[in-house]
């Protein structure tokens, strides 16, 4: 009986643990379901932009001059970015270089000018320009390491683009949309931090919990079909 009672109690536990998540995964999944995707990431609202085909007789400095700046050059992408023709030179996973194809110099950072013409390019649904900033500290929407260039836009999403800037490139689309998208998302994998990590020891730990509810469950249906609780045998006539 002493067992049983046990079994009992931890189904009971497991269960009301577990329904508080439960109800939170299903809740923000509903959320979620009714958001488009691209509304999300901005997508709607972005121009789709193709790079200019590079000429054979483009004046650019010799790609041995780049290369001769540093050793160890993996890869090497000669293309037209919004502040003209650069090479990217990737030197590891996350190291890389900029270079200006036409004087060879590296490039640390794009002026302002250049970061507006690139968001605007970029931008195509209602609002202006609000405003342009550097970052070297970034909020928690932008999960890649500063330095960053952000603009900010007064439509009624409040558009936010971050924008490398080295290259000019758009790095992340945000909006108030996405905001209330991402900490449903939060709510739906359990990374309270950085929301990106699926194997959280929150997801670990309430995953154990429902197979702990649900072997709890099927050894208690075990004792009551031994004890006759769900088919009781008809008594024999004469």
């Amino acid at each position: 009986m002493k067992f049983k009672k046990l079994i009992s109690d931890i189904h009971l536990w497991a269960g009301l643990i577990l329904g508080i998540q439960v109800l939170l995964w299903m809740a923000s999944g509903v959320i979620m379901s009714w958001f488009h995707i691209k509304d999300v990431r901005g997508e709607n609202a972005s121009a789709e932009i193709e790079p200019p085909a590079i000429s054979a007789e483009a004046d650019i400095v010799p790609l041995a001059d780049v290369l001769a700046a540093r050793d160890g050059a993996k890869t090497i992408t000669l293309s037209h970015r919004p502040a003209g023709l650069q090479y990217i030179v990737e030197y590891g996973e996350d190291e890389r270089a900029v270079f200006d194809a036409k004087t060879g110099k590296p490039v640390e950072s794009l002026d302002e000018d250049i970061i507006r013409q690139s968001a605007l390019a970029d931008f195509t649904g209602e609002g202006e320009l609000q405003s342009v900033t550097y970052l070297l500290e970034t909020e928690q929407e932008f999960r890649r390491d500063p330095p960053v260039w952000l603009a900010q836009f007064d439509d009624p999403r409040h558009t936010r683009l971050y924008i490398d800037p080295q290259t000019g490139d758009i790095l992340s689309r945000r909006n108030d949309m996405w905001r209330i998208f991402d900490f449903f998302w939060m709510l739906h994998i359990m990374d309270y931090d950085e929301r990106t990590n699926f194997n959280s020891w929150w997801l670990r730990g309430f995953a154990a919990a429902g197979l702990i509810f649900a072997f709890s469950g099927l050894t208690m249906v075990y004792f009551r079909i031994r004890s006759g609780r769900y088919f009781r045998r008809r008594p024999k006539k004469g």
